[in-house]
């Protein structure tokens, strides 16, 4: 009859450890009471002996020492590894979908898990991308009961987060644009000095423009180096070498205010 009953709960709340759900173990009290007769409820229930009065309590605990199953490293290992190895499905961030879904699975007496449902699911192949992610789990340290392994039920809400856009506050234009300290002459002679001509262009005799895209940041100096427009291999990154080690550059500034530029440098590389 206990058993009758608490399967027949509805869903609980989960229990949570570092923000995410586990799997907890709950003792639940049960109470009989006689039934009516005659319009009263008898209320000699206080005389049970103390053996019926134990079995009122149904115990959804397992009997013994439990411990429960862990992913190596523990919840923060779980973090860093849903962090490092989830890929946002592209029209899930088309269409802006965020939230996150819920799977259930299984980890076994060896610590595979497996047997994986998607229980509360957010679409837009967010879904089929949690249940890939958590597939690829390495193998849990499984749950034991007196010191011997066994199968854990367990549960992982896997988040779908969109970054805010680093590049919204990028300016292309500016009042003043950012620029080369001492100026043009100067950026000439620091690339005329410091470009090493690649060997293997060189015997080819490949000429061109390179040109890379990087970021004045507030404070000048220069990140998010890219190339816009390439030749060779060896010529792309000898130029990203070059501009990498740049000083600082003079920021650009719109209403006297430093912000940051995007900013495109061509490099020519020419024989002779």
């Amino acid at each position: 009859m206990v058993k009758k009953l608490i399967n027949a709960m509805p869903k609980w709340f989960p229990g949570l450890n570092d923000d995410l759900p586990v799997s907890t173990w709950v003792r639940l009290p049960i109470t009989y009471y006689r039934p009516v007769i005659k319009g009263r409820i008898e209320s000699d229930h206080a005389q049970i002996s103390s053996e019926i009065r134990q079995s009122l309590y149904f115990d959804i605990d397992f009997p013994g020492a439990v411990t429960k199953a862990t992913f190596p490293g523990g919840a923060l290992g779980l973090k860093t590894y849903l962090a490092k190895n989830l890929q946002y499905p592209q029209i899930a961030k088309e269409n802006g979908v965020v939230g996150s879904v819920l799977v259930r699975f299984t980890v076994s007496k060896n610590g595979t898990p497996e047997n994986f449902l998607v229980e509360r699911g957010i679409g837009a192949g967010c879904d089929e991308e949690a249940i890939r992610l958590l597939k690829m789990m390495p193998k849990w340290k499984p749950a034991t009961l007196d010191g011997e392994p066994i199968a854990a039920k367990q549960m992982i809400y896997v988040p779908f987060q969109l970054e805010e856009d680093e590049f919204a506050d990028v300016y292309k234009v500016v009042d003043a644009m950012p620029s080369f300290p001492d100026g043009q002459a100067a950026l000439l002679r620091y690339l005329a000095e410091n470009i090493d001509y690649p060997t293997d262009a060189k015997e080819k005799e490949i000429q061109g423009m390179v040109v890379i895209g990087f970021i004045v940041e507030k404070d000048g100096s220069l990140s998010h180096f890219k190339v816009a427009k390439g030749i060779t291999k060896s010529c792309d990154e000898e130029a990203l070498r070059v501009i990498s080690l740049m000083p600082p550059w003079i920021p650009g500034k719109l209403k006297g205010q430093a912000v940051r530029v995007f900013f495109n440098l061509p490099i020519r590389f020419k024989l002779g």
